[in-house]
């Protein structure tokens, strides 16, 4: 019996913002080298978190979320924040109805599904460094804003290797 699979239903930026977005990292971490900067392929939104499945439910769920109804849309990321008592710094962007709405289908997906998530509040951001010092002070100055075409949610799997967790797309893994 193959191993359960950690996942979450997320969406991936395209190159240029995926690329944006690191080298904001990247300047961030230069000011906190303790931190754990998020390997550039790993960065995403994550919509809603499932946690760990049989891979056969992983198997029936995957298909429905990666061809879920998307309108497009555009993201503008243009602020960094801080969740403290998580220790991370995150990138984000204003309200954007349509992001919502996603999250919100996308929850309502894995409803009718009967696949259990975290319910917390939706809150739209991209995690850039993790175990950011307490009494950290980061520049929360991003400079040019991100451009993130959104174009549809992907069901990913998150794995450990050797160099750290890596997450992929889940159709690549089954």
């Amino acid at each position: 019996m193959p191993a359960p699979l950690r996942c979450f239903v997320a969406l991936w930026p395209d190159n240029a913002a995926r690329e944006h977005i690191a080298r904001i990292a990247a300047a961030q971490h230069a000011h906190w080298p303790a931190a754990r900067r998020m390997r550039t392929e790993n960065l995403h939104l994550t919509l809603a978190f499932i946690g760990t499945q049989p891979v056969d439910a992983v198997q029936r769920l995957q298909p429905r979320i990666d061809t879920m109804a998307c309108p497009a849309f555009d993201w503008t990321l243009d602020r960094l924040g801080v969740f403290r008592s998580a220790r991370v710094l995150w990138i984000g962007g204003p309200d954007c109805r349509p992001l919502q709405d996603l999250a919100d289908a996308v929850r309502a997906a894995l409803d009718v599904q009967r696949v259990a998530y975290d319910s917390k509040r939706f809150v739209p951001h991209i995690t850039l460094l993790r175990d950011l010092p307490r009494d950290a002070q980061p520049d929360l100055d991003i400079g040019a804003t991100v451009h993130w075409p959104v174009r549809g949610p992907r069901l990913v799997v998150s794995t450990m290797t050797p160099v750290g967790v890596r997450y992929r797309d889940a159709a690549q893994v089954l």
